[in-house]
């Protein structure tokens, strides 16, 4: 007990010294819908036998999130609207970042097995955008180097990633309810389509000198990639072939467990996209190669052409870049999914849950705590409390409602304070699924002191009864009725039957010894 309770303190302070992942309120639905395998394999849906999906409805999934809000970024003058930059780095913090995340479902379709498992097939095409970068290289680029004389400047925990891919998987998940445990994958095949990025040990700083204003500028595995630019832009290729199938290939994993501890805690984890795609097709790679420069500007004093060769000679240190087509390989950001949950309060569920996703090696953290309520297969709702990254806490609101085969759900992480100009960041989740369930029998409560009546017996039929034959029952068996005498049933005379002896045994009387008296003194 105090270990789980460890372990429940430790996501909480985890959630409010971090700030990454969204979807909190749809993940806290857990078994409520089959979307929930996303963020755990393990979570297979409580209700239904048969699951399908509808090509887009039944998964549309859309993220933004900017550390500045529209009102940041522009200021409204008298009779127009003006880009404030000095605003806009102004409201930055020390790390940022701009993340936009589509999912669609293409289709999906499940089994409810016999022992126990659920095995399904999905398709979702996706598209993933990621841009991080500190406060130092915005204002450096807005105010220039003189407000950071003799302070380094790092662009290396920049980062640039934008994908474009469509996932087709095979999942499986397998309950144990003997030890109280659930485990899941989902193996997923990886066709990608657009990509541009910069690989994660990107290095460069750059340092203002004091006295005399020089540069100091070190580039280390300065390169931006990029796939099927081209093909996009109308250059090169079709780009409906393109997004039909083409070479550029992969494969992702993505794995879950839940366990009940005891009977008041369940602790769940799910890992996701642990995989990776190499880009084949239309492949560009723009290299800077590694270099320590010292720029101690240009000379504007004598000869007419002094001060251009210098900044042409700075320039070209950097223009000199290598331009190929070799393939390269890019991994997914991985997302994991980490809660505890008490069960305390039935029908309510209280989960804390932290997740993180991991952009080329740097991990983006969110929390929440919420509580779930479920009435049946008819509704479930989760209402939470969220941090999301770079945003400050707001409240997150799901819900799956299935009435007869159609299941609904609907999901956001941030529902308070709704104001278009002010919002930094949107999450909104929506679909619709089919569910069929196998009719099963009715069973009467087994309540104390009630007699639980067993289902009438069914009399057999006789499968070599002529057509138009009447038939009734004599003594329990069943017979061919012959005709009508008033009230009485004609039927073919019966044969006797033979009656079961249902006495009791006569009591053996042990035989008396000759001369004994009986109990009135007589001879027996």
């Amino acid at each position: 007990m105090r270990r789980i309770k460890f372990i429940y303190l430790a996501l909480i302070l985890m959630g409010f010294t971090a700030s990454g992942q969204h979807g909190l309120s749809m993940y806290h639905l857990r078994n409520a819908t089959f979307q929930n395998t996303q963020f755990n394999a393990a979570h297979m849906p409580d209700y239904g036998r048969v699951f399908v999906g509808l090509p887009v409805l039944s998964g549309i999934n859309l993220h933004l999130n900017s550390k500045l809000s529209y009102n940041e970024i522009f200021t409204k003058g008298s009779d127009s609207t003006l880009l404030d930059i000095s605003k806009a780095v102004s409201n930055l913090s020390a790390r940022n970042g701009f993340h936009a995340h589509v999912n669609l479902n293409l289709f999906h379709l499940g089994f409810r097995l016999p022992n126990n498992g659920v095995v399904s097939l999905f398709a979702n095409e996706r598209v993933e955008a990621d841009i991080l970068f500190p406060t130092r290289l915005a204002r450096f680029l807005w105010e220039g180097n003189t407000a950071f004389l003799e302070r380094q400047i790092n662009i290396g925990n920049s980062s640039l990633n934008f994908m474009h891919y469509r996932e087709f998987g095979l999942g499986y998940a397998y309950a144990l309810p003997q030890y109280g445990l659930k485990i899941g994958f989902r193996a997923k095949y990886l066709q990608g389509f657009f990509n541009a990025g910069t690989p994660g040990a990107l290095s460069a700083t750059f340092l203002t000198q004091n006295e005399n204003h020089q540069w100091d500028i070190d580039v280390s595995n300065g390169r931006i990639r990029t796939a099927g630019v081209e093909i996009a832009t109308g250059d090169e290729g079709d780009i409906g072939t393109h997004l039909v199938s083409n070479g550029n290939t992969g494969a992702a994993l993505d794995l879950g467990f839940e366990y009940d501890y005891n009977r008041w805690y369940t602790i769940a984890l799910g890992v996701n996209d642990l995989g990776f795609i190499n880009w084949k097709e239309n492949t560009k790679q723009y290299s800077i190669p590694d270099t320590s420069v010292v720029f101690t500007g240009a000379q504007l004093y004598g000869a007419e052409d002094s001060w251009q060769d210098s900044v042409e000679t700075f320039v070209n240190r950097f223009a000199e870049y290598d331009n190929n087509n070799e393939t390269y390989g890019t991994m997914l950001p991985t997302r994991v999914f980490g809660s505890v949950v008490y069960k305390g309060f039935r029908p309510f569920d209280v989960i804390s849950t932290v997740s993180t996703r991991i952009i080329q090696g740097d991990p983006r953290f969110s929390f929440s705590v919420g509580a779930r309520y479920t009435l049946g297969p008819w509704l479930t709702v989760s209402a939470n409390v969220i941090k999301l990254d770079q945003q400050f806490f707001n409240g997150g609101l799901a819900l799956a409602s299935k009435v007869g085969p159609v299941q609904i759900y609907m999901a956001s992480d941030n529902v308070l304070g709704y104001n278009v100009p002010d919002m930094s960041a949107l999450d909104f989740r929506f679909g619709i699924n089919l569910i069929f369930d196998k009719k099963q029998q009715k069973v009467q409560d087994n309540k104390p002191g009630r007699i639980q009546q067993p289902p009438p017996l069914k009399q057999k039929k006789d499968k070599t009864k002529a057509k138009g034959s009447t038939y009734g029952f004599f003594l329990g068996e069943e017979v061919k009725v012959k005709g009508k005498d008033t009230i009485y049933s004609v039927i073919k005379k019966q044969k006797r039957r033979k009656l079961k002896d249902t006495r009791s045994p006569k009591p053996a009387f042990r035989k008396a010894k000759k001369g004994a008296k009986g109990p009135g003194g007589e001879d027996d």
